[in-house]
């Protein structure tokens, strides 16, 4: 009997150290640069804006309390699940939570305590009429 539960204890290890490594394997470090927002709101809005980045992270960080919630940055990022979509005359986009990593200054990557932000990927380019 106590052979038993030693073996199906093992098993019930060995099944979850390899999914546990395969759930990193999954998450892969990725590298760009974009913009990012403190909500899924903030990066629909950033898409619904389609007008120049500077000016529409400008008009959507005047329109925050904090006055600071959207940015252009390069990193190191996981991606997160999707949180929502949206779309402008550039396409369909999906709004995602990422995972910044790291920081790219110049050719310097510089880690970060990881934290949360939001962007957005295009899925469909709309075609010319």
């Amino acid at each position: 009997m106590v052979t038993r539960i030693l073996a199906s204890t093992l098993r019930i290890a060995v099944v979850m150290v390899f999914g546990i490594a395969a759930a990193m394997a999954d998450q892969q470090i990725e590298r760009g640069n974009g913009v990012v927002c403190d909500s899924p709101l903030q990066v629909e809005r950033f898409i619904a804006l389609d007008i120049d980045t500077s000016d529409a992270i400008a008009r959507i960080n005047a329109e925050s309390p904090s006055g600071s919630t959207c940015e252009f940055i390069e990193a190191e990022f996981i991606v997160g699940g999707i949180v929502g979509d949206a779309s402008n005359t550039k396409g369909i986009w999906e709004i995602r939570k990422v995972l910044i990593v790291g920081l790219i200054v110049g050719r310097a990557r510089k880690p970060v305590l990881a934290y949360e932000k939001y962007t957005a990927f295009i899925v469909s380019k709309a075609s010319p009429l």
